[in-house]
């Protein structure tokens, strides 16, 4: 008659001087099949790397076993000797990784030390204190929690093995008609958007050309229009006014700011665009690149709301156009430096894209991921660098592409953002149109600190080794990946940080420590 087997997969995990003893856990588990596991509908099935993996390119060694099969299992038997293995580029062993990656997932794992004796000229010495360093890091939690046991022969292993397998084994009968309802939240990479399995910090790296492309077309377009126009255009007189605006005694004397003046290139101008057209190998010629002969300025006679007079352009319509050519591509030549200038410096900071991933079973609230980094190395939002003035309206537009991790289908967006968020621009406002200049840059620069400040919306703490940083993420379902409110910025590369986890239903403190 046809039933139903619940089937749990437990990992082998040990160093390659522990042999006699994988016959041992073989044997028990087998026993613990055929007694007890087949009459309960459950089965017990050993995963070890030599049986159960297969070749596979695309990543680092172990974490290729940690896809293959080692994330799936429900638990662990590890063994260790007098070797402890070879390392990964996170932990000092594979076996480690495995065992620390389990005990994250709050999966049981049975670790044991061999005290066999063993011959003096068999022993590498090294390798024996790699492993004594490792059993003390687990010295407290031996203490407190009984996470490992030590046997002096075999026949003690199969002893102690035994004993644990029958005590633990009975659990599983109980809880294997309840689905678990856990979450299993995890820290993941993100780049460009999508799941990153590899957790590394990279230099920031804004497309600055892309950004300034526009910029530089209707740079070069200007300098083409410029040149256009021929210094030999024939100059009419500007007829001078100021001696029938003298003639005029209702006027007075005031009326001779009105009077044109002719129009000249600042020096420093000139400087600005004449470096400029020598980055680029613009050839040119001084003399008639900025001769803007016969063109005056005059001020209006009828001054603006606020009492301000602007200047007109009095001249050859030619030459006119050419001196307005000049003015805008000064303007634009600034822009661009302004731009570049900006990029470059968050262009020289160091950034993580992480997310946090619920790999459970069922959703979880409340959730508080908290980050340690070595003191000194963390960029808060109030140490990023600012724009120029010039750009401070379009950089505001920026910030989001610049400093939130992308969306995609893997990848939700952070959504728990302070309310008073400015990252949708209210659009046209009447109002800024009666701005001054000194108003308009005063509001620019609030709302763009007040945008670094919404994305950047951690809690800050500090103590004497850490910078430390903290945000709640209010809900996430089971197999969402939602990313972190911002990157994380540096301003060098670090070498490693701490991140933990607490929730509502997690009953512990998920903790991952990542090496770069």
């Amino acid at each position: 008659m046809p039933k139903t087997i619940t089937q749990y997969s437990i990992l082998i995990s040990c160093p390659s001087d522990v042999q006699e003893e994988l016959a041992i856990i073989e044997d028990v588990i087998n026993e613990i099949n055929r007694n007890i596991g087949d009459i309960n509908g459950v089965k017990l099935e050993i995963k070890h790397w030599g049986a159960d993996s297969y070749p596979e390119s695309g990543g680092r060694p172990q974490k290729l076993l940690n896809k293959q099969f080692v994330n799936t299992c429900d638990m662990a038997i590890a063994v260790f000797w007098t070797r402890f293995g070879t390392p990964t580029d996170d932990y000092g062993s594979g076996t480690e990784e495995e065992i620390e990656q389990l005990l994250k997932d709050d999966k049981q794992v049975f670790l044991y030390f061999s005290d066999v004796p063993l011959p003096p000229s068999k022993k590498n010495e090294k390798e024996y204190q790699r492993v004594l360093n490792f059993k003390e890091q687990y010295h407290e939690a031996h203490q407190t929690k009984g996470l490992y046991d030590s046997y002096d022969s075999i026949q003690e292993f199969k002893k102690k093995l035994t004993n644990h397998l029958y005590l633990y084994v009975p659990k599983l009968f109980i809880d294997k008609n309840i689905p678990k309802q856990d979450s299993s939240l995890h820290i993941v990479g993100i780049k460009n958007g999508l799941i990153d399995e590899e957790i590394k910090i990279s230099p920031t790296n804004i497309d600055i050309k892309k950004i300034t492309n526009s910029m530089v077309i209707k740079a070069q377009n200007l300098i083409e229009e410029i040149s256009k126009v021929s210094v030999q255009v024939e100059v009419n007189t500007v007829e001078n006014k100021s001696n029938k605006i003298e003639r005029n005694p209702a006027l007075g004397l005031a009326i001779k700011h009105l009077e044109p003046i002719p129009v000249k290139i600042d020096d420093k101008d000139q400087e600005v665009i004449k470096s400029y057209l020598n980055s680029e190998l613009i050839p040119y010629t001084e003399d008639t690149f900025f001769n803007v002969i016969g063109v005056n300025k005059q001020l209006d006679m009828i001054p603006d709301w606020r009492g301000n007079r602007a200047y007109k352009y009095t001249g050859p319509s030619e030459m006119v156009k050419k001196y307005e050519f000049i003015l805008q591509l000064l303007i634009e030549i600034k822009t661009l430096e302004s731009w570049k200038e900006y990029l470059n410096k968050v262009n020289s900071l160091f950034y993580l894209d992480l997310g946090i991933q619920n790999n459970g079973s069922t959703y979880d609230e409340d959730v508080d991921v908290t980050v340690y980094v070595a003191k000194n190395t963390l960029i808060f939002h109030n140490e990023l660098p600012i724009p120029s003035e010039l750009i401070l309206g379009s950089a505001l537009a920026l910030n989001q592409e610049v400093y939130i991790s992308r969306k995609s289908h893997q990848v939700k967006g952070f959504d728990n953002y302070p309310e008073s968020s400015r990252f949708n621009l209210s659009g046209l406002n009447p109002s800024l149109a009666l701005e001054s200049y000194d108003e308009k840059i005063e509001r620019e620069t609030q709302e763009f600190n007040e945008s670094l400040e919404n994305i950047f919306c951690y809690e800050l703490y500090e103590d004497d080794q850490f910078d430390i940083i903290r945000f709640n993420q209010s809900y996430i379902k089971q197999h969402d990946t939602i990313a972190f409110p911002s990157l994380l910025l540096f301003n060098k590369p670090i070498e490693n940080i701490k991140v933990e986890i607490t929730s509502k239903k997690s009953h512990k403190k998920n903790e991952h420590k990542f090496y770069f």
